[in-house]
Protein backbone atom coordinates (compact mmCIF):
# COMPACT_ATOMS: atom_id res chain seq x y z
CA UNK A 1 0.00 0.00 0.00
CA UNK A 2 1.50 3.21 -0.68
CA UNK A 3 1.73 6.04 2.31
CA UNK A 4 -1.30 8.45 1.17
CA UNK A 5 -3.63 5.56 1.41
CA UNK A 6 -2.00 4.72 4.55
CA UNK A 7 -2.31 7.88 6.02
CA UNK A 8 -5.86 8.48 4.62
CA UNK A 9 -6.74 5.38 6.25
CA UNK A 10 -5.82 6.17 9.76
CA UNK A 11 -7.57 9.47 9.61
CA UNK A 12 -10.98 8.33 8.47
CA UNK A 13 -10.79 4.84 11.35
CA UNK A 14 -10.27 8.07 13.83
CA UNK A 15 -13.02 9.98 12.37
CA UNK A 16 -15.26 6.91 12.53
CA UNK A 17 -14.20 6.29 15.70
CA UNK A 18 -15.51 9.67 17.31
CA UNK A 19 -12.54 11.89 16.70
CA UNK A 20 -13.52 15.51 16.53
CA UNK A 21 -12.03 17.91 14.36
CA UNK A 22 -9.81 21.39 16.32
CA UNK A 23 -9.10 24.59 14.47
CA UNK A 24 -8.46 26.34 18.40
CA UNK A 25 -6.82 25.32 21.36
CA UNK A 26 -9.65 26.50 23.08
CA UNK A 27 -11.61 23.74 21.65
CA UNK A 28 -9.73 21.31 23.25
CA UNK A 29 -10.01 22.51 26.73
CA UNK A 30 -13.84 22.97 26.07
CA UNK A 31 -14.33 19.14 24.93
CA UNK A 32 -12.28 17.97 28.34
CA UNK A 33 -15.43 19.35 30.40
CA UNK A 34 -17.52 16.58 28.08
CA UNK A 35 -15.78 14.21 29.65
CA UNK A 36 -16.09 12.90 32.68
CA UNK A 37 -12.66 14.05 33.85
CA UNK A 38 -13.91 17.26 34.41
CA UNK A 39 -15.41 17.85 37.96
CA UNK A 40 -19.63 18.37 37.61
CA UNK A 41 -18.76 19.83 34.18
CA UNK A 42 -16.81 23.09 35.91
CA UNK A 43 -16.51 25.43 32.76
CA UNK A 44 -12.76 26.48 32.46
CA UNK A 45 -12.39 30.13 31.15
CA UNK A 46 -9.36 30.76 29.77
CA UNK A 47 -8.66 34.65 29.93
CA UNK A 48 -6.45 36.71 27.50
CA UNK A 49 -3.29 38.39 29.10
CA UNK A 50 -5.09 41.97 28.03
CA UNK A 51 -7.94 41.76 30.28
CA UNK A 52 -6.46 39.75 32.99
CA UNK A 53 -6.06 42.68 35.74
CA UNK A 54 -9.61 44.03 35.44
CA UNK A 55 -11.12 40.48 35.36
CA UNK A 56 -9.28 39.53 38.51
CA UNK A 57 -10.78 42.94 39.76
CA UNK A 58 -13.74 42.40 38.94
CA UNK A 59 -14.00 38.68 40.33
CA UNK A 60 -13.22 40.03 43.86
CA UNK A 61 -15.81 42.29 43.79
CA UNK A 62 -18.54 43.97 41.50
CA UNK A 63 -17.11 47.35 40.33
CA UNK A 64 -17.40 50.10 38.05
CA UNK A 65 -15.41 51.26 35.14
CA UNK A 66 -14.30 54.33 37.59
CA UNK A 67 -13.02 52.68 40.27
CA UNK A 68 -11.02 50.32 38.05
CA UNK A 69 -9.75 53.46 35.93
CA UNK A 70 -8.42 55.03 39.19
CA UNK A 71 -6.80 51.66 40.70
CA UNK A 72 -5.39 51.12 36.75
CA UNK A 73 -4.38 54.59 36.65
CA UNK A 74 -5.78 54.60 32.75
CA UNK A 75 -8.06 56.63 31.07
CA UNK A 76 -11.84 56.43 31.99
CA UNK A 77 -11.99 55.95 27.88
CA UNK A 78 -9.47 53.19 27.74
CA UNK A 79 -10.97 51.46 30.74
CA UNK A 80 -14.58 51.43 29.34
CA UNK A 81 -13.27 50.45 25.97
CA UNK A 82 -11.99 47.13 27.34
CA UNK A 83 -15.20 46.16 29.14
CA UNK A 84 -17.03 46.78 26.12
CA UNK A 85 -14.79 44.45 24.42
CA UNK A 86 -15.08 41.76 27.69
CA UNK A 87 -18.98 41.92 27.26
CA UNK A 88 -18.95 41.15 24.01
CA UNK A 89 -16.36 38.34 24.37
CA UNK A 90 -18.83 36.99 27.06
CA UNK A 91 -16.04 37.63 30.23
CA UNK A 92 -18.09 40.02 31.93
CA UNK A 93 -21.59 41.37 32.27
CA UNK A 94 -23.05 44.91 33.77
CA UNK A 95 -25.06 45.42 35.91
CA UNK A 96 -28.23 47.82 36.24
CA UNK A 97 -26.18 49.48 38.85
CA UNK A 98 -23.08 49.98 36.48
CA UNK A 99 -21.25 47.83 38.32
CA UNK A 100 -19.16 44.80 36.32
CA UNK A 101 -19.56 40.96 37.35
CA UNK A 102 -18.06 37.91 36.16
CA UNK A 103 -20.14 36.23 33.52
CA UNK A 104 -22.50 33.95 35.05
CA UNK A 105 -21.56 34.48 38.62
CA UNK A 106 -24.32 35.51 41.13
Amino acid sequence: MNQKIIEEYGTNRLLKQGAVLVTHPKEIIESFCNLKYCKEKEKIIIIPEKYKEIYNMIKRNKIDANAIARKQREPIQKILNILLLMEIEDYIEKLPDGRYKIKGDK
